[in-house]
Protein backbone atom coordinates (compact mmCIF):
# COMPACT_ATOMS: atom_id res chain seq x y z
CA UNK A 1 0.00 0.00 0.00
CA UNK A 2 1.05 3.42 -0.70
CA UNK A 3 1.79 5.58 2.43
CA UNK A 4 4.00 8.85 2.16
CA UNK A 5 3.48 11.60 4.84
CA UNK A 6 4.66 15.25 4.13
CA UNK A 7 5.47 16.94 6.85
CA UNK A 8 3.48 20.62 6.21
CA UNK A 9 4.30 22.26 10.14
CA UNK A 10 6.64 20.78 12.62
CA UNK A 11 5.93 23.29 15.10
CA UNK A 12 3.40 25.39 17.37
CA UNK A 13 1.79 28.60 17.77
CA UNK A 14 5.55 30.35 18.39
CA UNK A 15 5.70 30.22 14.85
CA UNK A 16 9.39 30.46 13.27
CA UNK A 17 10.66 30.89 9.84
CA UNK A 18 11.43 27.27 9.79
CA UNK A 19 8.64 25.81 11.47
CA UNK A 20 4.63 26.27 10.65
CA UNK A 21 1.86 25.03 12.77
CA UNK A 22 0.68 21.34 12.92
CA UNK A 23 -0.43 19.85 9.68
CA UNK A 24 0.70 16.47 7.94
CA UNK A 25 -0.44 15.63 4.50
CA UNK A 26 -0.79 12.07 3.73
CA UNK A 27 -1.34 10.13 0.76
CA UNK A 28 -2.37 6.72 0.65
CA UNK A 29 -2.71 5.17 -2.54
CA UNK A 30 -5.17 7.23 -4.26
CA UNK A 31 -6.41 8.85 -1.42
CA UNK A 32 -4.83 12.78 -0.42
CA UNK A 33 -6.09 13.83 3.26
CA UNK A 34 -4.36 16.23 6.35
CA UNK A 35 -3.97 15.14 9.42
CA UNK A 36 -4.48 18.92 11.13
CA UNK A 37 -4.09 22.10 9.32
CA UNK A 38 -2.72 24.30 11.85
CA UNK A 39 -2.19 28.52 10.30
CA UNK A 40 0.22 28.21 7.64
CA UNK A 41 -0.95 24.68 6.44
CA UNK A 42 -2.13 26.05 2.90
CA UNK A 43 1.23 27.89 2.18
CA UNK A 44 2.87 25.10 3.18
CA UNK A 45 1.00 22.82 0.89
CA UNK A 46 2.03 25.14 -2.42
CA UNK A 47 5.59 24.82 -1.05
CA UNK A 48 5.31 21.18 -1.19
CA UNK A 49 3.70 21.41 -4.65
CA UNK A 50 0.77 19.45 -3.48
CA UNK A 51 -3.04 20.65 -4.39
CA UNK A 52 -5.32 21.98 -2.25
CA UNK A 53 -7.61 21.11 -4.71
CA UNK A 54 -7.60 17.44 -4.43
CA UNK A 55 -7.63 16.84 -0.69
CA UNK A 56 -10.41 14.24 0.30
CA UNK A 57 -10.95 14.66 3.55
CA UNK A 58 -9.20 16.34 6.57
CA UNK A 59 -8.83 14.97 10.32
CA UNK A 60 -8.44 17.30 13.30
CA UNK A 61 -7.32 16.24 16.98
CA UNK A 62 -8.23 19.52 18.86
CA UNK A 63 -9.52 22.65 18.16
CA UNK A 64 -6.45 25.12 19.39
CA UNK A 65 -5.63 27.44 15.91
CA UNK A 66 -2.41 25.94 15.65
CA UNK A 67 -4.33 22.80 14.74
CA UNK A 68 -7.34 23.92 12.70
CA UNK A 69 -6.98 27.67 11.79
CA UNK A 70 -6.27 27.09 8.05
CA UNK A 71 -10.12 24.72 7.99
CA UNK A 72 -11.72 27.91 6.59
CA UNK A 73 -9.13 29.33 4.80
CA UNK A 74 -9.14 25.88 2.94
CA UNK A 75 -13.18 26.19 2.31
CA UNK A 76 -13.09 29.62 0.98
CA UNK A 77 -9.92 28.34 -1.55
CA UNK A 78 -12.48 25.41 -2.76
CA UNK A 79 -15.52 27.44 -2.94
CA UNK A 80 -14.19 31.31 -4.55
CA UNK A 81 -10.74 29.73 -6.66
CA UNK A 82 -11.39 31.26 -9.89
CA UNK A 83 -11.71 28.78 -12.81
CA UNK A 84 -12.17 25.62 -10.09
CA UNK A 85 -15.33 23.76 -9.25
CA UNK A 86 -15.27 21.43 -6.69
CA UNK A 87 -18.06 18.44 -6.98
CA UNK A 88 -16.15 15.41 -4.67
CA UNK A 89 -17.31 15.56 -1.71
CA UNK A 90 -14.99 16.80 1.26
CA UNK A 91 -15.01 15.12 4.70
CA UNK A 92 -14.25 16.65 7.45
CA UNK A 93 -13.59 14.96 11.31
CA UNK A 94 -12.81 15.40 14.79
CA UNK A 95 -13.53 15.49 18.10
CA UNK A 96 -16.65 16.95 20.10
CA UNK A 97 -17.00 20.62 19.41
CA UNK A 98 -16.14 20.44 15.67
CA UNK A 99 -19.87 20.95 14.26
CA UNK A 100 -20.43 23.88 16.83
CA UNK A 101 -16.91 25.46 15.64
CA UNK A 102 -17.97 25.07 12.03
CA UNK A 103 -21.72 27.06 13.04
CA UNK A 104 -19.46 29.64 14.64
CA UNK A 105 -17.48 30.59 11.39
CA UNK A 106 -20.87 30.13 9.34
CA UNK A 107 -22.09 32.66 11.52
CA UNK A 108 -18.88 35.00 11.62
CA UNK A 109 -17.79 34.71 8.16
CA UNK A 110 -21.04 33.60 6.12
CA UNK A 111 -23.20 30.89 4.22
CA UNK A 112 -19.86 29.46 2.46
CA UNK A 113 -18.00 27.76 5.03
CA UNK A 114 -20.75 24.86 5.29
CA UNK A 115 -22.80 24.93 2.17
CA UNK A 116 -23.33 21.96 0.51
CA UNK A 117 -23.02 22.60 -2.99
CA UNK A 118 -21.75 22.81 -5.70
CA UNK A 119 -19.95 19.57 -3.54
CA UNK A 120 -20.75 17.74 -0.45
CA UNK A 121 -19.37 18.62 3.06
CA UNK A 122 -18.96 15.50 5.57
CA UNK A 123 -19.10 16.60 8.78
CA UNK A 124 -18.45 13.93 11.53
CA UNK A 125 -17.58 14.32 15.42
CA UNK A 126 -15.66 10.59 15.86
CA UNK A 127 -14.84 9.09 19.47
CA UNK A 128 -13.95 5.51 18.32
CA UNK A 129 -12.89 4.72 14.52
CA UNK A 130 -13.97 5.59 11.01
CA UNK A 131 -13.16 4.13 7.71
CA UNK A 132 -12.07 6.82 5.44
CA UNK A 133 -11.43 5.31 1.77
CA UNK A 134 -9.19 1.88 2.61
CA UNK A 135 -7.82 3.23 5.60
CA UNK A 136 -9.37 2.65 9.03
CA UNK A 137 -8.68 5.30 11.61
CA UNK A 138 -9.17 4.71 15.28
CA UNK A 139 -9.10 7.71 17.77
CA UNK A 140 -8.30 7.83 21.05
CA UNK A 141 -8.44 10.55 24.20
CA UNK A 142 -4.84 12.16 24.65
CA UNK A 143 -4.33 13.91 27.73
CA UNK A 144 -4.79 17.85 26.81
CA UNK A 145 -7.68 20.02 27.21
CA UNK A 146 -10.41 20.57 26.25
CA UNK A 147 -10.88 17.61 24.35
CA UNK A 148 -7.95 16.41 22.07
CA UNK A 149 -7.26 12.98 20.22
CA UNK A 150 -4.69 10.89 18.45
CA UNK A 151 -4.89 8.78 15.49
CA UNK A 152 -4.04 5.60 14.34
CA UNK A 153 -4.21 4.45 10.53
CA UNK A 154 -4.76 1.00 9.28
CA UNK A 155 -4.03 0.94 5.45
CA UNK A 156 -3.35 -2.85 5.02
CA UNK A 157 -0.62 -3.76 6.29
CA UNK A 158 0.82 -0.49 6.85
CA UNK A 159 -0.14 1.48 10.59
CA UNK A 160 0.79 4.97 11.35
CA UNK A 161 -0.03 6.85 14.87
CA UNK A 162 -0.34 10.82 15.35
CA UNK A 163 -0.45 11.42 19.14
CA UNK A 164 -1.64 15.11 18.16
CA UNK A 165 -0.95 17.25 21.83
CA UNK A 166 -0.77 14.89 25.03
CA UNK A 167 1.23 14.32 27.68
CA UNK A 168 1.63 11.28 28.79
CA UNK A 169 -0.79 8.52 29.40
CA UNK A 170 -1.95 5.24 28.61
CA UNK A 171 -3.77 5.63 25.78
CA UNK A 172 -1.00 7.29 23.74
CA UNK A 173 1.42 4.04 24.76
CA UNK A 174 -1.94 1.72 23.33
CA UNK A 175 -1.77 4.62 20.12
CA UNK A 176 1.69 3.99 19.36
CA UNK A 177 1.61 0.02 20.21
CA UNK A 178 3.50 -1.82 17.45
CA UNK A 179 3.24 0.81 14.37
CA UNK A 180 5.12 1.30 11.49
CA UNK A 181 5.42 5.17 11.91
CA UNK A 182 4.76 7.57 15.17
CA UNK A 183 4.46 11.18 14.58
CA UNK A 184 5.00 11.55 18.04
CA UNK A 185 4.89 15.75 19.77
CA UNK A 186 7.86 16.51 21.74
CA UNK A 187 7.14 20.35 22.86
CA UNK A 188 9.55 21.12 25.62
CA UNK A 189 13.19 20.45 27.15
CA UNK A 190 13.02 18.05 30.02
CA UNK A 191 13.64 21.03 32.55
CA UNK A 192 11.08 23.02 30.82
CA UNK A 193 8.56 20.05 31.26
CA UNK A 194 4.58 20.42 31.87
CA UNK A 195 1.78 18.52 32.45
CA UNK A 196 -0.22 18.42 28.85
CA UNK A 197 2.72 17.92 26.40
CA UNK A 198 5.79 16.35 25.92
CA UNK A 199 9.48 16.10 26.37
CA UNK A 200 12.59 13.98 24.72
CA UNK A 201 12.21 11.48 27.60
CA UNK A 202 8.39 11.01 27.86
CA UNK A 203 8.09 10.56 24.44
CA UNK A 204 11.58 7.97 24.53
CA UNK A 205 9.36 5.86 26.86
CA UNK A 206 6.49 6.07 24.99
CA UNK A 207 8.20 5.03 21.66
CA UNK A 208 9.44 2.52 24.22
CA UNK A 209 6.78 0.91 26.17
CA UNK A 210 4.37 0.84 23.01
CA UNK A 211 6.71 -1.18 20.66
CA UNK A 212 6.97 1.45 17.49
CA UNK A 213 8.80 0.70 15.00
CA UNK A 214 10.22 4.09 14.08
CA UNK A 215 9.63 7.56 15.59
CA UNK A 216 9.09 10.80 13.93
CA UNK A 217 9.15 13.46 16.67
CA UNK A 218 7.65 17.02 15.89
CA UNK A 219 5.38 19.84 17.41
CA UNK A 220 8.68 22.05 18.71
CA UNK A 221 8.31 25.06 20.38
CA UNK A 222 11.88 27.35 19.92
CA UNK A 223 13.17 26.38 23.67
CA UNK A 224 14.11 22.90 21.92
CA UNK A 225 16.79 21.88 21.48
CA UNK A 226 16.51 19.27 18.69
CA UNK A 227 20.13 17.24 18.99
CA UNK A 228 19.91 17.64 22.41
CA UNK A 229 15.78 16.27 21.97
CA UNK A 230 17.13 13.08 19.68
CA UNK A 231 19.96 12.77 22.44
CA UNK A 232 17.48 12.44 25.05
CA UNK A 233 14.90 10.33 23.33
CA UNK A 234 17.52 7.87 22.67
CA UNK A 235 18.44 7.08 25.84
CA UNK A 236 15.58 5.36 26.40
CA UNK A 237 14.40 4.21 22.97
CA UNK A 238 16.22 1.80 21.50
CA UNK A 239 14.21 2.11 17.91
CA UNK A 240 14.71 4.67 14.75
CA UNK A 241 13.90 8.13 15.40
CA UNK A 242 14.40 11.68 13.87
CA UNK A 243 13.09 15.07 13.64
CA UNK A 244 10.61 16.56 11.75
CA UNK A 245 11.15 19.17 9.35
CA UNK A 246 9.07 21.03 7.01
CA UNK A 247 8.60 19.97 4.14
CA UNK A 248 10.31 16.39 4.63
CA UNK A 249 8.66 13.61 3.09
CA UNK A 250 8.54 9.94 4.81
CA UNK A 251 7.89 6.99 2.88
CA UNK A 252 6.06 3.73 4.21
CA UNK A 253 5.80 0.78 1.53
CA UNK A 254 6.60 1.53 -2.26
CA UNK A 255 6.94 4.72 -3.41
CA UNK A 256 4.11 6.52 -4.21
CA UNK A 257 2.70 8.71 -6.80
CA UNK A 258 2.82 12.51 -6.78
CA UNK A 259 -0.32 14.85 -6.40
CA UNK A 260 -0.33 17.23 -8.95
Amino acid sequence: MLFKVTILGSGTCAVTKERSCSSYALQIGEQFFLLDIGFGSLRRLAEAGLNYRAIDAVVISHLHPDHVADLVPLLMALHFTPNFTRRKTLSLFGPPGLLAYLRGQHELHGDWVMRQTPFTLQIEEIDSEIQLGSCLISALPMKHKPVSYGYRLQCNSCTLAYSGDTGYCPEVVALFANVDLGILECSFPDELAIDEHLTPSLAGRIAQESGCRRLLLTHFYPSLDISAAIAGCRRIYDGPVEAAADLMSVAIGEEPREFA
